[in-house]
């Protein structure tokens, strides 16, 4: 199911729903792809009547005392170590309180990596190990050995179309 674009008062709405027929937060959540714990701030937001299967840990309180701290700058990480739990929890929350946006993380797609630094790193990863950990150690030196290998083979490849460049040109 396409849930992009949907508000977080669309998703409370059907989730109350699937509570009415009997189905679970799990199903609700397997469904629509989103995070049990958004699915948590929904139902506190929203008041959704539900039969908990535990005690209820967070309070509105609580997550009005989240948004105030967010509004002020203060990061996730942050408020989580305050309240005593994880920062995916108070994301989530946030989310469904409409406060926070969910972004994320870059992939290695969007960024570039410079492999002379990252042998530079590597390198002084497997000296630190040498003699701490022969299974740490032998991740850097693979890690180098794949640098190496992966220069070896831009270069041969940058190589080659000089060549057929020369050629294109006589």
């Amino acid at each position: 199911m396409n849930t992009e674009g949907m508000t977080a008062r669309q998703h409370a709405t059907i989730l109350a729903e699937y509570l009415r027929e009997g189905k679970t937060v799990k199903e609700f959540c397997d469904d629509y792809k989103v995070p049990t714990r958004y699915a948590s701030g929904l139902i506190l937001r929203f008041k959704i009547q539900h039969k908990f299967g535990r005690s209820r840990r967070f309070t509105d309180r609580m997550v009005q005392q989240w948004i105030s701290l967010y509004n002020r700058g203060i990061s996730l990480q942050q408020i989580a170590r305050r309240m005593g739990t994880t920062p995916a929890i108070v994301s989530g929350f946030l989310q469904a309180y409409e406060v926070h946006e969910y972004r994320q993380r870059m992939s290695a797609v969007d960024f570039e990596l410079d492999p002379q630094v990252y042998k530079a790193a590597s390198t002084e990863a497997a000296d630190y190990w040498i003699k701490r950990s022969p299974k740490f150690y032998k991740y850097w030196k693979n890690e180098i050995e794949e640098i190496e290998r992966e220069a070896r083979r831009a270069q041969t490849a940058s190589a080659d179309g000089q060549v057929l460049e020369i050629h294109l040109q006589a």
